[in-house]
């Protein structure tokens, strides 16, 4: 999905339509039904959004990150693709609201919120411990 905001257009994989969800839907359904593992783990900034996908998942992680570092980390990945203006700008433009929008809401949904910034041997055990049991 491409998304014009401040003159500029950008490719936005932050909203739901830019994931394809029948896909993952058939995905997870043959992944559940192959019985070929005992854990299967979805990853993804729109994983919760999506009720139906919700309902399959038998605990809900979300990690929690404030916007400065997410900031920071983007800056960090994409350094070596885009210049820092291209960066800031399309975080500033975009990505912050539609984390906002779409991500940051879905927390409600999770089982457990990991600390993203600090995480501790707690949280690791706590996750650890229940896919053991």
């Amino acid at each position: 999905m491409n998304a014009p905001y401040n003159g500029r257009q950008y490719d936005d994989y932050d909203h739901p339509t830019s994931v394809d969800v029948d896909k993952l839907n058939r995905d997870i359904n043959q992944l559940i039904s192959s019985k070929m593992f005992d854990v299967v783990i979805v990853e993804g900034l729109m994983v919760l959004h999506f009720e139906g996908i919700r309902e399959k998942l038998d605990l809900k992680l979300f990690v929690d990150c404030p916007s400065d570092e997410r900031l920071v980390r983007r800056l960090k990945r994409d350094k070596n693709e885009e210049s820092f203006d291209e960066i800031s700008s399309e975080y500033l433009d975009i990505v912050r609201h539609r984390y906002n929008e779409y991500v940051e809401p879905t927390k409600w949904y999770a089982d457990i919120i990991i600390n993203g910034s600090n995480t501790t041997k707690n949280s690791i055990d706590v996750v650890r411990k229940w896919l053991l049991n």
